[in-house]
């Protein structure tokens, strides 16, 4: 696969739930949505959040799939482009790892 679009960055859950609606949020079709801060140490626990969704005002447009990029992790078949497990380390200041996006 290959693709190309801009990022749209979410730094945590509480972030992604805050903006994913909101008509104002700066997306189109070919973005690429990120959520950090969803991996074992971020998190904490690692829980279930990978599940991306999609924004709703592309969803009434008829937009089923983005690219979703995360360092969370989610249970069962994915519904669409979903990346996972994204340098879950990236959480440490001190690690060399880094969820890095190129805006």
């Amino acid at each position: 696969m290959k693709h190309k679009g801009r990022a749209v960055v979410f730094e945590s859950r509480a972030d992604l739930e805050a903006r994913i609606d909101d008509p104002k949020l700066d997306v189109v079709e070919n973005c690429v949505l990120v959520m950090r801060e969803g991996g074992p140490q971020g998190a904490p626990g690692m829980p279930e959040w990978g599940r991306l969704p999609i924004p709703s005002k592309l969803l009434k447009k008829g937009v089923h799939d983005m690219v979703r990029i995360s360092d969370a992790r989610m249970s069962g078949t994915s519904y669409g482009t979903i990346v996972l497990h994204v340098t879950p380390e990236s959480h440490l200041a001190r690690s060399n790892y880094c969820l890095g996006v190129r805006r």
